[in-house]
């Protein structure tokens, strides 16, 4: 998401610098985490040079109070970042704001601000004052690029987590039936009976199990 919400800056001429190091006077603060994900060396405009951080987020998270609160889990997750970026980026005389995204192709609101903000400038300077229908067309091109690269990303962790469960699904399958069995024909009867009372009686312990198993599968991813 990174490369391309900067990629999508240097479509409108503005030079979006990815990871940028020693960009705080304050040296320790690049060696704490703090570092913004996207630095804008030439935003269009009068303002100061723009510091990027960018998260996707889920709507459906603990944030969210109730069914009409679709923006709170964004809200809380910009929340955040201004914690963590807002106070340094004063400091240094930079403007901060934070692209949050979430996984449905949501936008927060201050970085569309900025996304507008920056498209005005640039036709500004191309044919003059432009048209709102033309901002919103350029606007609308944005959100699309920057939802195909959500859903992409997205497909790629669920196709993984897919892979994951079906390797240990499949992994507890084979342990199952090849099992080494010694039984004449009559003792394998009872040995299969067994085991499918052993499978009825267990079967909520077995899935549990396997549960816990992907849970902590995609926990790790």
């Amino acid at each position: 998401m990174v490369t391309i919400v900067a990629k999508l800056f240097r479509t409108l001429r503005v030079d979006a610098i990815v990871e940028p190091t020693r960009l705080f006077a304050n040296a320790a603060e690049d060696a704490s985490n703090q570092r913004p994900d996207i630095f804008l060396r030439n935003p269009r405009g009068l303002g100061r040079q723009i510091i990027i951080d960018v998260a996707v987020t889920g709507v459906d998270g603990q944030s969210r109070t109730s069914d009409e609160a679709v923006d709170r889990p964004l809200q809380a997750r910009y929340d955040q970042k201004m914690a963590k970026y807002g106070h340094v980026a004063e400091q240094n005389n930079l403007r901060f704001i934070p692209a949050i995204f979430s996984h449905t192709g949501q936008i927060h609101d201050d970085f569309k601000a900025l996304v507008r903000e920056q498209i005005r400038h640039k036709l500004i300077d191309v044919e003059g004052e432009p048209k709102r229908s033309k901002i919103r067309g350029v606007m609308k091109w944005w959100t699309r690029c920057i939802s195909m690269a959500i859903a992409k990303t997205a497909s790629r962790n669920v196709a993984f987590k897919v892979a994951r469960m079906r390797d240990a699904i499949m992994k507890d399958q084979d342990e199952f039936i090849t099992r080494e069995v010694n039984f004449d024909d009559g003792a394998l009867v009872a040995n299969d009976r067994a085991n499918l009372d052993d499978l009825a009686c267990n079967a909520d312990l077995y899935i549990a199990n396997q549960e816990d198993f992907t849970q902590g599968a995609i926990s790790q991813s």
